[in-house]
């Protein structure tokens, strides 16, 4: 090893290269030269979410109305930028599915394409099929032809859109009352996931899209189950508009609602709800004891899920509007409404804040009584279900902060 060189030897060979005019230009120019290449690489790079469009069809005649995804990091993660894809100038992936069998067409199109571009369709086909074989290379054409499902140019596409007029829901699903609001009629249905194989690409990568965090379900266990809402257009055809996984514990008897989506186009349009109740209703033909829902819950989802218990709940006739809020007794409403221990402290306190309002309002108790009493029994509930819940040891909590939070919930749901 040599001799390490001392700091007046550094200098000097600094000052030696300072001196020199042509070795100052060398480098400036390979620092624009950097620069430069750093510029036209950013013209490479795309976020995914906004780059990605999906689309369902029943005819070639429909409206291209497509929608983009909300998340992509799943698919796309590249390290310290999560749903970026880098290598592509005017990219754009459009993924189409035909309304009710479901066939699939990718169609990438970019104007240029960089040396060290991403690959796209791999991990987009890992992520509609996770299960597919890596080493199982495809050009850009489309997907594999190993994969039926995904044996799609144009005009094979068009081809199994025209076959697809005749598609029927085989016999493993199960039709439910249809559903009509001021603009459609969808038709839910339930069936085992296990049983419709080819609905499991849907299952597998709609949720990555639009769930946070979501993990892909095993299509091969049993216990799982779906519900599906599609909507019936005036040609008679189906167009898929959302779902819900379910699965089945059987020693606990407990029915878990592990996902639900409906997709943009068809949002605000009551589907959310009714899938909820269709849950409800197919919990009690299996016999099942209980619905609960996987945590963690979203704030808006929360928020509809307690909407339909206490209206259940107050449709049910199991109370007396006269007994107090604390003798409600959960096993009675269990069997019946099929409700969570935490969904059934949800409708007691809404019942509560509902009961001493009315109370209230009538003259029968002070207002500072009602809220004394209305807060001691959101407080007992809330301590509750906290201490059963995962985040039991967050010092963070804040029982008041939790209360008012409550409080403006409980006011906008019992809201006539």
């Amino acid at each position: 090893m040599g001799r390490k060189p001392t700091e007046m030897e550094y200098n000097s060979l600094l000052q030696t290269l300072l001196s020199d005019e042509s070795l100052l230009n060398s480098a400036a120019m390979a620092a624009m030269a950097v620069d430069n290449s750093c510029e036209q690489d950013l013209d490479f790079d795309c976020c995914a979410n906004d780059v990605m469009r999906i689309e369902f069809v029943s005819n070639s005649k429909d409206s291209k109305d497509t929608f983009g995804p909300e998340f992509t990091h799943q698919i796309f993660d590249q390290g310290e930028e999560p749903e970026y894809i880098f290598g592509y100038k005017d990219l754009a992936i459009n993924i189409r599915f035909t309304g009710p069998g479901l066939h699939l067409i990718v169609e990438l199109k970019y104007s240029e394409k960089h040396d060290d571009a991403d690959e796209i369709l791999p991990r987009l086909q890992k992520a509609l099929l996770p299960s597919w074989d890596a080493k199982d290379k495809d050009s850009e054409r489309g997907f594999s032809k190993s994969f039926p499902a995904f044996l799609m140019t144009a005009g094979e596409f068009d081809a199994a859109m025209e076959a697809d007029k005749s598609f029927t829901l085989s016999k493993n699903v199960k039709l439910l009352e249809p559903y009509t609001n001021s603009f459609a009629v969808f038709q839910p249905c339930v069936a085992s996931v296990k049983n419709i194989p080819m609905f499991h690409h849907l299952f597998q990568f709609l949720p990555l899209l639009y769930i946070d965090a979501a993990s892909a379900i095993d299509v091969t266990d049993e216990n799982w189950e779906t519900i599906m809402v599609f909507e019936k257009t005036s040609d008679n055809g189906l167009k898929f508009a959302g779902f819900t996984t379910l699965y089945r514990f059987t020693e606990t008897k407990t029915l878990r609602l592990s996902q639900i989506l409906i997709l943009p186009p068809y949002r605000k349009k009551g589907l959310g709800g009714l899938l909820v109740k269709s849950a409800y209703e197919h919990c009690t033909s299996l016999g099942m004891e209980r619905l609960e829902v996987e945590t963690p819950i979203s704030e808006s989802f929360q928020k509809l899920l307690s909407k339909i218990d206490y209206s259940r709940f107050l449709r049910s006739n199991l109370y007396d509007i006269t007994q107090s809020v604390k003798d409600l007794n959960y096993d009675k409403f269990r069997a019946s409404l099929k409700l969570s221990e935490l969904q059934f402290s949800k409708v007691k306190m809404l019942f509560a804040y509902e009961k001493l309002a009315k109370n209230a309002k009538e003259g029968k108790c002070e207002k500072g009584e009602q809220l004394k009493q209305y807060h001691e029994i959101v407080t007992n509930e809330l301590s509750k279900y906290r201490e059963k819940s995962e985040d039991s040891d967050d010092e963070s909590f804040d029982i008041n902060l939790a209360f008012a939070s409550e409080i403006e919930w409980h006011s906008s749901i019992t809201k006539k």
